[in-house]
């Protein structure tokens, strides 16, 4: 019985750190249907519809999970700027994964690059360069000044 009763804990640990990490990896909320929708424009529309922090999450989900990663939700960005940016700025600074956040700024160079204006006020880019230098994984980080690079460069360039 001692010995039962030992497994068990073992199990339910094991239990409760593979149900840590599979958060990580879950389907977000509306991901499925969007990509259930048989064409690119049908995907978009569907993905529009979806609330902005749902809109955030399956961006990071498909850039992340699809082979070649899916990028042409940036439009949806593109089109609903003003609500977008705020979301992609907030989910940066509050993100955990590293990996999420340097998604989420080369989401924001594509959508600066198709011309919404993120760095119009240098506090937004100032608070994405610091988070970009808190980044440990020197690749990655590498990847973030990039896009903040090209962001306050298009920035400038509009002013």
């Amino acid at each position: 019985m001692k010995h039962f009763a030992k497994n068990k804990w073992v199990v339910i640990l094991v239990g409760v750190l593979l149900g840590a990490n599979c958060s990580c990896g879950k389907t977000p909320e509306g991901y499925k249907e969007v990509y259930s929708a048989p064409t690119k424009p049908e995907r978009l529309a569907r993905f529009e519809k979806l609330p902005m922090q749902d809109q955030v999450n399956v961006y990071v989900y498909a850039v992340s999970h699809r082979e070649p990663p899916d990028t042409t939700l940036v439009q949806a960005f593109v089109d609903q700027r003003s609500e977008a940016v705020p979301a992609i700025v907030m989910r940066i600074e509050l993100d955990d994964n590293e990996r999420t956040k340097v998604l989420l700024l080369e989401a924001l160079e594509s959508a600066s690059l198709a011309g919404v204006k993120i760095g119009e006020e240098s506090v937004t880019i100032n608070r994405l360069r610091s988070v970009s230098e808190r980044i440990k994984d020197k690749d990655l980080q590498s990847r973030a000044q990039k896009s903040l690079q090209t962001i306050g460069r298009l920035a400038e360039s509009s002013r």
